[in-house]
């Protein structure tokens, strides 16, 4: 039996705390403040220790030790109640994320187990870069035409023009992204990832820039050969981009609403005006768990899937619903914003808890094998463009709760026909 120790510890890490913590829940009596306080704990304990063992490993930087720790801290500020305005988040958030995390680990084992029995096929790496180029440039050629076809460069426009774009051409950019990391490591092309960012940036879509972003980060952290001390100070450079991004929203909100208005809702939030420049990241880290948490205090039927199947139609033409609206009928939301409401708020009304742990072992099985392909493939790059592939979105997800998304299916779809024409996927 393979067994793959980095995975295993990393599993065992996570899922025995979470099994002492529900034993103490079921047998203890706390009051509600006593008992968000005994989860926020368990979960910092896991997060101590689980990069205590990854940094043992050597696999700090590694995609799924990246994925585990953002999902960690993400649910942990989260679940903070600093701002005043909305719900009140119980000790749920902690205790559905420490489920979700376990069996997401545990069937990593599952899935690197069973890759191992996928049979080896010898493979020619001569790689046809002709096919990645027309994809790459393709993309520019996409967004630019977006713009065009739109009326205006998204950024600078407000919502209603980055609300006409078209999917298609979003579509065709996000392909070309992916695949200009592959001409990047031939070729160096740097240029070429700049111009990526700053269209994603000008498209006014902070998922584009993020998912991106992170599939980079992930790539440079992994494939480029840098000392210790430069790879922290690429951290440090990136979670300052991070920040830097999530000031798009900012831009919108007071372009939106106005100068004025936004710091009356800082007010009513309880958060002086020093914090604007914080308060879109405030506002997204808060917003996920906040409506998960509304979500749970409403009473709904659960979907048995069809709201996951409403979500998929949304790739069809004309208007359906997707997450985004699902969440604010089920919650009463008195505006017509989308909301978000984490990955595990989007299984959690298909079923409650069984679903969380349905979705979490499933997307746990296919990054298992994917990285049991890397793994195996004495870390080709091209596995590793698949594998980092999907956790660059399965980290959007965990804010954006949108998984699986029409978007993400279609794109995978043809950008396995592009590495499969280019002999990468073999």
């Amino acid at each position: 039996m393979v067994v793959n120790t980095y995975l295993f510890k990393s599993f065992l890490i996570y899922f025995l705390p979470f099994l002492f913590s529900l034993t103490v829940y079921s047998f203890a009596e706390f009051d509600l403040a006593e008992l968000k306080s005994f989860f926020q704990i368990i979960l910092i304990f896991c997060f101590i220790v689980y990069n205590i063992h990854i940094i043992k490993c050597k696999l700090f930087f590694q995609p799924l030790s990246f994925l585990v720790n953002l999902t960690t801290i993400y649910f942990l500020i989260g679940g903070n109640n600093w701002i005043e305005r909305g719900a009140t988040v119980d000790f749920n958030n902690e205790f559905f994320v420490l489920i979700y995390l376990s069996f997401l680990l545990l069937c990593c084992n599952i899935g690197f187990y069973l890759g191992g029995f996928r049979k080896k096929k010898k493979s020619n790496y001569k790689v046809d870069y002709r096919v990645v180029k027309i994809v790459t440039y393709s993309g520019i050629i996409a967004i630019l035409l977006d713009f065009i076809f739109i009326g205006g460069i998204p950024i600078f426009s407000g919502n209603a023009i980055r609300g006409a774009s078209m999917p298609l051409f979003r579509l065709f950019f996000l392909l070309g992204g992916f695949s200009s990391i592959i001409l990047f490591h031939k070729y160096k092309k740097k240029k070429l990832v700049f111009i990526f960012i700053l269209l994603a940036v000008a498209s006014g879509y902070r998922t584009f820039v993020l998912v991106y972003s992170f599939y980079i980060f992930i790539y440079i952290m992994n494939y480029l050969r840098f000392s210790l001390f430069k790879k922290v100070l690429y951290m440090i450079l990136g979670f300052c981009f991070f920040i830097s991004i999530n000031l798009l929203k900012l831009y919108r909100d007071i372009s939106e609403f106005g100068e004025m208005q936004y710091l009356s809702i800082l007010k009513e939030e309880g958060l002086s005006e020093d914090y604007i420049y914080l308060s879109p990241i405030l506002h997204t880290v808060r917003e996920g768990p906040q409506i998960f948490q509304k979500i749970r205090n409403s009473n709904f039927e659960f979907g048995n899937g069809t709201y996951f199947l409403e979500n998929l139609s949304t790739i069809l033409p004309g208007e359906q619903r997707g997450y985004g609206s699902i969440f604010n009928d089920i919650t009463n939301a008195p505006t017509d914003n989308t909301k978000t409401a984490t990955i595990v708020g989007a299984f959690y009304i298909e079923n409650g808890i069984f679903s969380i742990i349905l979705i979490a072992s499933f997307l746990g099985c296919i990054i298992g094998y994917l990285f049991q392909q890397y793994y195996n493939s004495k870390k080709s790059l091209f596995k590793f463009i698949a594998y980092s592939y999907f956790i660059s979105f399965l980290a959007i997800w965990t804010h954006g709760g949108s998984p699986l998304s029409p978007t993400f299916l279609l794109s995978s779809f043809l950008f396995h026909i592009v590495l499969k024409r280019v002999n990468l996927a073999r």
